[in-house]
């Protein structure tokens, strides 16, 4: 051990989710400090329900991948056990650890018997949360709490009853629900109200309970923060961000990760004793009553470097994707292809692993691992090589540890690829921690292209196959395309989309002897429907405006876009003369039509906009906008004001 680097096998759920890239985060910041090398095993659940949710039947494929552990490669395993068995007994928790045998375990999130671990210090943030509450005068304290097979939902749920207790609280069943700790629990939600209807806060063992909490309160017409507290734990991204900001614990996954290393290899080198808990900070926000003066701005917004970081990393996403189908027939050194392209997210180094012949694992099949791999091609600093056929194989037992590995200090991650109920091999790759999110795009795209290529190998038997998979990946790149250039929460173009599709227009000769228009379209009062009923009310108020412009123009012919907030723009070209003043008796028209059978109790409306001339060559999409914007703001003059259906 002492002329040896050290290897840390790092276990994750999830690893596109807030919690596990934080452990991945500290883990990896670690490692390299302490000079150990590091493989991460991105698993998901185990004793999840897939039928409950679309899209994750074959999650369990996932959890293959923590087979791959061997004693003789791996020195120490850090696992993120209440994670990953978030939904499992304590008992089949420790199943799922001695599973591994003699490997040193630190467990993250869970005591097991038996093993180290590393946990927040639960207690006294679910403390410090109460004790808040109990300042601001709440003493109707309920509390949505997590499985009780859960340890740290016990914790949490401890420390509330024992701070209610010692200030002379009392404490029934019917101010406890328990719930599945995900967002995806309002029957306990609403049961928990309904069962209290005295109740002044709600204390939620996660901010993703927190999450579900308010759909239900702002659903009743219930004031966050002022009718009702509402407290979370983890603060996660989107704490901060919820209307009003959610009150929680801040948990800094970051340091979990980075203790589990540090202790565990301090505990396995040296024999020290392991720090088991992690500090935890109450941060009061405006859900708890916190005056909005005192909150400080704790999250910088997207600087223009990370959002350009941001669209690169997209950009090339989609040009890996794009050479990973380009070849129209077989070859053993297309393999080496698929791993061309990864420069472009600063990876390095990369290890095309796959298995002599497919396998099929059904979610009822205990998965047992192949004996022998086939690594087809790697990629060392950057320089792809294919491997010769007979060079390729090697022992299962060699995936962590063969010669094509660096010589130095390496983070790599182990991806699992598959297509439905069909493994197919593995992706190992050195990779940044920022570029965690693509990392189930990647394994998807490999996963398809591998298919590809073993489709092509038996094309004279399998040409349908063939076709219908060509289809399915031409059809998933037209979707990326289209959804890159679509507002989400009206389908309608968003600005990126609406100019391409403009100035293809304006750039056409043919249209020359047509007429133009450019129309705005502004929604009017959203921020009063947003402040009086909830940003749930605006987004519907704007789908709806959506839905009337569609009524109004051409949807087949017609250009309509939402370029941000309430503003609209539609871009008309015709053989004849457009008049303005007849589109605004349509629009009045739409809307009075839509506002006698809309139920809500006020008005959805907007003012129009336009500016028309005849096409000219050099003609700019942007002056025909300022001048539909001089004659908006005419128009606002006078548009009616009331909101309120009498």
């Amino acid at each position: 051990m002492e002329n040896k680097r050290l290897t840390v096998g790092l276990f994750l759920a999830d690893v596109a989710d807030d919690f596990s890239r934080g452990i991945c985060r500290g883990a990896m910041q670690a490692a390299e400090e302490l000079d150990v090398n590091m493989i991460i095993f991105p698993g998901k659940y185990i004793d999840r329900n897939l039928e409950i949710f679309d899209g994750i039947q074959y999650d369990y494929q996932y959890n293959t991948l923590f087979t791959y552990v061997n004693p003789e490669e791996i020195d120490l395993l850090v696992v993120t056990i209440g994670s990953i068995g978030y939904l499992s007994t304590d008992k089949r928790r420790k199943k799922f650890l001695d599973y591994f045998g003699s490997i040193p375990i630190i467990t993250i999130a869970s005591e097991i018997e038996g093993y180290e671990n590393i946990m927040y210090d639960n207690a006294s943030g679910c403390l410090a949360a109460v004790e808040y509450l109990l300042s601001m005068g709440r003493r109707k304290i309920t509390c949505m709490a997590g499985y009780m097979d859960n340890c740290e939902a016990r914790e949490r749920l401890t420390a509330w009853k024992e701070t209610l207790e010692r200030h002379g609280l009392e404490l029934g069943e019917q101010q406890i629900r328990y719930c599945n700790m995900s967002r995806f629990c309002r029957e306990e939600v609403e049961q928990l109200i309904d069962r209290n209807p005295e109740l002044d806060a709600i204390l939620c063992v996660n901010d993703e309970v927190a999450y579900c909490v308010y759909e239900v309160l702002q659903e009743r017409g219930v004031r966050i923060g002022e009718d009702i507290a509402v407290v979370g734990y983890d603060d996660l991204s989107y704490a901060y961000r919820l209307q009003p900001s959610l009150a929680t614990v801040r948990a800094d996954a970051t340091r979990l990760g980075e203790q589990a290393v540090r202790e565990g290899i301090c505990h396995l080198l040296k024999g020290q004793p392991i720090e088991h808990r992690v500090p935890v900070t109450f941060i009061p926000r405006a859900s708890a009553g916190a005056p909005e003066e005192t909150m400080s701005v704790e999250y910088e917004p997207l600087t223009d470097m990370s959002i350009e970081r941001f669209l690169a990393d997209n950009h090339a996403v989609n040009m890996i994707t794009r050479d990973m189908f380009n070849f129209d027939k077989y070859a053993d050194q297309n393999y080496a292809t698929l791993l061309e392209r990864l420069y472009m997210l600063q990876i390095q180094n990369a290890y095309l692993w796959l298995f002599p012949v497919p396998v099929i694992h059904l979610q009822e099949e205990n998965w047992r691992k192949p004996e022998r791999l086939l690594l087809k091609a790697y990629s060392c600093e950057g320089n792809v090589m294919p491997i010769p056929k007979h060079c390729q194989e090697y022992s299962v037992q060699e995936l962590c540890s063969h010669e094509y590995l660096p010589n130095r200090r390496y983070t790599m991650v182990l991806l699992d690829l598959f297509t439905t109920d069909t493994q197919y091999g593995l992706l190992m790759m050195e990779m940044n921690y920022d570029k965690n999110y693509y990392l189930e795009s990647l394994s998807y795209q490999m996963s398809a292209a591998v298919r590809m290529l073993k489709l092509l190998h038996n094309q004279e038997d399998i040409q349908k196959q063939l076709e219908d998979s060509l289809y399915q990946l031409e059809l998933h790149n037209i979707q990326l395309d289209s959804a890159s250039k679509r507002d989400e929460l009206t389908g309608l173009l968003n600005r990126r989309g609406l100019e391409s599709q403009v100035e293809r227009v304006l750039r056409d000769v043919r249209n020359q002897g047509k007429y133009l228009l450019a129309v705005y379209a502004d929604m009017d009062n959203l921020k009063i429907v947003n402040d009086r009923f909830g940003h749930k009310e605006g987004d519907f108020a704007l789908r709806s405006i959506a839905g009337m412009l569609k009524q109004i123009f051409d949807r087949n012919t017609d250009i309509i876009g939402r370029i941000g907030g309430d503003e609209f723009v539609v871009f008309v070209i015709r053989e004849t003369p457009i008049d303005m003043n007849h589109l605004r008796k349509q629009a009045a028209e739409c809307m009075a039509a839509f506002n006698e059978k809309c139920e809500k109790p006020y008005y959805v409306r907007m003012t129009l906009g336009g500016y028309t001339q005849s096409f000219t060559t050099g003609c700019r999409f942007s002056d025909l906008l300022e001048y539909a914007d001089s004659d908006l703001y005419e128009a606002k003059k006078l548009r009616t004001k009331d909101i309120m259906k009498a």
